[in-house]
């Protein structure tokens, strides 16, 4: 199952195609302090609300706080592996389309396998092309949701 990330399934109206558009909440985690912050510096240049944070712990606190649409996860983390840290994600989110894409330096089937295991949407290895990220993150914003009518 891959989901969209931010592109929502909506019925748009003349008005919503006009209403301003609310940027995607990426969660960019790695164990990298400098990766995480370039890559959210990079993702909010291109439209994105990025957030990068250190390891699983601080990971899943921040998606409690601001639950993203996406979430993009190194595996080799401190305290807790990408593996887990996608079942927790997964588990707890607030939002049930949360897109979850493994961002690693570790390629393979056996990897590929194991990261759709863990619920993972989508594998990319580290150094991978622009394009092919933004074609896996889908749209850097929402449209808005259409009010509910009565």
């Amino acid at each position: 199952m891959l989901n969209d990330g931010c592109a929502a399934s909506l019925e748009t109206t003349d008005s919503l195609e006009t209403a301003p558009k609310t940027p995607c909440r990426v969660l960019v985690v790695d164990d990298d302090e400098d990766s995480a912050t370039l890559l959210a510096v990079l993702l909010r240049k291109l439209g994105y609300e990025a957030t990068p944070v250190i390891g699983g712990r601080e990971a899943l606190a921040a998606a409690k706080n601001s639950p993203p649409e996406i979430a993009l996860l190194d595996l080799n983390l401190p305290g807790m592996n990408g593996f887990e840290l996608a079942q927790r994600l997964r588990k707890a989110a607030a939002n049930p389309n949360l897109k979850l894409v493994a961002l690693t330096g570790y390629s393979g089937d056996e990897i590929r396998k194991r990261c759709h295991q863990a619920g993972f949407d989508a594998h990319l290895v580290k150094g991978v092309d622009l394009d092919e990220l933004i074609a896996t993150l889908g749209p850097a914003s929402t449209p808005p949701v259409a009010p509910i009518a009565a």
